[in-house]
């Protein structure tokens, strides 16, 4: 063991001994042991939430969330139309696409054995006002036919229409919606309530 320790070494053309070299990597290795105990440690948070804010109201204005209630479409008769207003803004700064934008009709049915049917409406219209970034409100392509034809389902016994829709950076987009009641519809009170769900 002696004679290692004084043995030379030959790094770039200098000679060391093999003691020096030892002792080199044995302070090398101790500080890199000490390095975590002398750093400071830094840290950042930061929160995560929904690229889209979607907004719902009876008229054009005083939007509420719909997580915070669903909006009642007030009383009407068999045969008339009732109307309300969703709105849906793009907070990211890309585009959201796609996205699967879910309207419910919920039913109050009481003490009837009746359940809500995509029948009970015999017609939606839907009307979309695009707004990109500093623009003023565009009217698109209105949507009108059955609920059937638009792709109507029942969930949970609820009436449920699915729109297919893509949101560009900072858009705002907000749909007027006219459904006109079937004139043998069953008294009932309807509450609409919406979500949206990016896909992946």
């Amino acid at each position: 063991m002696k004679k290692l320790m004084k043995k030379k070494m030959s790094f770039f053309g200098k000679e060391f001994s093999v003691f020096a070299f030892a002792v080199v990597v044995m302070m090398a290795v101790a500080s890199a042991a000490l390095v975590p105990y002398l750093s400071n440690v830094v840290s950042e948070q930061f929160d995560v939430d929904s690229p889209l804010l979607l907004e719902i109201s009876a008229t054009d204005g005083g939007w509420v969330s719909t997580a915070e209630s669903p909006i009642e479409l007030g009383d009407i008769y068999g045969g008339d139309t009732a109307t309300f207003w969703m709105q849906v803004t793009n907070l990211a700064t890309v585009d959201v696409d796609p996205v699967d934008l879910s309207i419910v009709l919920g039913s109050d049915y009481g003490d009837n054995d009746d359940e809500a049917t995509c029948d009970d409406f015999t017609n939606v219209k839907i009307t979309p006002y695009r707004k990109l970034s500093g623009e003023a409100f565009i009217q698109q392509d209105i949507m009108e036919d059955t609920l059937a034809n638009l792709g109507c389902t029942i969930v949970d016994g609820k009436i449920t229409l699915l729109l297919d829709s893509k949101y560009y950076a900072g858009e705002i987009e907000k749909y007027e919606i006219e459904l006109t009641a079937e004139l043998a519809i069953a008294p009932s009170t309807y509450t609409v309530t919406a979500q949206e769900m990016v896909q992946s």
